[in-house]
C-alpha cells in the first residue's frame, strides 16, 4: 500500500469503502497471506529509490497527521510489527529469567493473579 499509493486516510469523508476479506479457515488464511506476500514482493521489485524517497502521507478525516518519505514509513511499519511480535511472546526481550515486566505480561495474558 505504501509503495503503490501516496496516502492513506484512516477515516475518509463518507466512510471507508474497504471491506476486509472473509477468511475463516486455516487454508483461506494461508492463501490470503501468500497472495499478500506475492503482491508486496511485486511492488518492491517494481519500485525505485527515487520513489521510496518521495513523501507518503497518513491522514485522518482528510487532515495530514504524518508525512514522511516512503522508506521511513516502511521501516517504521516493520519495526512496529516486530514490537507486536515481541508482545505476542510475552517477553520484553531481556535475558533475565524472572523479569518483573515479563512476568507481569504473562500474568495479564493468561489471567494468572500470582507470580
Amino acid at each position: 500500500m505504501m509503495i503503490r499509493r501516496d496516502e492513506l486516510d484512516l477515516n475518509p469523508p463518507g466512510g471507508s469503502a474497504y471491506k476486509p476479506p472473509s477468511v475463516t479457515t486455516r487454508d483461506e488464511r494461508l492463501k490470503a497471506h501468500e497472495a499478500a506476500v506475492t503482491k508486496a514482493r511485486a511492488a518492491l521489485a517494481e519500485t525505485t529509490d527515487e520513489h521510496l524517497a518521495a513523501p507518503w502521507r497518513l491522514l485522518v478525516a482528510g487532515k495530514v497527521v504524518s508525512e514522511q518519505p516512503r522508506y521511513a514509513v516502511l521501516r517504521d511499519t516493520f519495526m512496529h510489527l516486530a514490537h507486536h511480535r515481541a508482545q505476542l511472546t510475552g517477553t520484553c526481550g531481556c535475558s533475565i529469567s524472572r523479569c518483573r515486566r515479563c512476568m507481569g505480561r504473562r500474568r495479564m495474558r493468561t489471567g494468572l493473579t500470582e507470580g
